[in-house]
């Protein structure tokens, strides 16, 4: 074991890539505008930027930019593994509520009339849901996967090194947003159930939380009512989905890892569907989630070609 412990000659400082301080700036932009921004909209920024999520994951990256000044490459790939893509998500939060602000009305008419010229309505989807109650279930438990696959996936990436493909998924991750934000603003929704009036809890047997405050929170952040983080919900966008993108990044990423590459092929193709399933998208936020995670991971393959990480 004593030859993996670094001599102390081993521990000069050494420069960072031209791509990692690229990536490290724009965290730190991206933090500085957000930030901004909320302040300008009458929030108060360090409620959220101060919470325990924030200020671990930070120090996380912290420490992983002092690793690699430090010749101590493997354990800095990994604290990013642990750190980038729940800094970014946090990020990405914070311009998802500040979208929300700046959009108006709702589009849940327009995101319905695109469902109908593929030649499908919800009404009758719903109907067919509610006499397979058993798949209705399962697809619930599938839909839950996401949150533990954004953070184990870039996480089991980086420990097996797989740099490549982890700062692919890494950048694909952040573009999700950059892509993905611009677009709520313009397609803000309350959802298909809500929409066309389903009683969701008579077909999933009980009523997920979006169904009852997602349109009012994003309402109240238009009229400015909501000021206050810990009255903003997260999961507040409809269009597009980011279940459908995430999946698309998730199955990509976990093809790299031969042992459960199947199972997580499998159980992204199903994770897609789900957005479906819970009432909170449109047919139509799951094409367009769907096409910008291939987008992202396009763009995330570029930009590491350009910045030679």
């Amino acid at each position: 074991m004593l030859r993996y412990i670094p001599k102390p000659e081993d521990l000069a400082p050494v420069p960072l890539s031209k791509g990692r301080i690229t990536a490290y700036s724009a965290i730190g932009l991206a933090v500085l505008g957000v930030v901004t921004a909320l302040g300008a909209l009458g929030f108060v920024p360090g409620r959220y930027f101060s919470n325990t999520s924030f200020v671990s994951v930070s120090g996380l990256l912290a420490v992983a930019i002092v690793a690699h000044r430090y010749s101590l490459s493997h354990i800095g790939d990994v604290l990013d593994g642990l750190s980038i893509p729940m800094l970014t998500s946090l990020i990405g939060g914070a311009a998802i509520v500040i979208a929300a602000c700046f959009s108006r009305g709702f589009a849940d008419d327009s995101l319905a009339r695109y469902d109908a010229a593929l030649g499908f309505t919800f009404p009758e989807f719903a109907a067919w849901l509610r006499a397979h109650p058993g798949l209705q279930s399962a697809a619930n438990h599938i839909y839950l996967a996401f949150a533990p696959e954004a953070l184990l996936l870039p996480f089991a990436l980086a420990l097996l090194k797989f740099r490549p493909q982890f700062q692919t998924f890494c950048i694909a991750w952040a573009m999700q947003f950059v892509i993905g934000v611009p677009i709520f603003l313009f397609y803000p929704a309350v959802g298909s159930f809500v929409h066309f009036g389903v009683p969701v809890q008579n077909i999933t047997g009980f009523e997920p939380l979006f169904t009852t405050v997602m349109g009012p929170t994003i309402k109240a952040l238009q009229n400015g009512t909501i000021r206050d983080f810990s009255q903003a919900v997260g999961g507040l966008i409809t269009m597009p989905s980011f279940h459908a993108s995430g999946g698309v990044l998730f199955l990509c990423a976990g093809w790299r890892l031969p042992l459960v590459r199947v199972p997580l092929a499998a159980l992204n193709v199903l994770l897609i569907g789900t957005a479906l399933t819970t009432g909170a998208h449109y047919l139509v936020d799951v094409i367009v989630g769907v096409a910008m995670g291939f987008a992202c991971l396009a763009i995330a393959v570029r930009l590491r070609e350009l910045a030679r990480v």
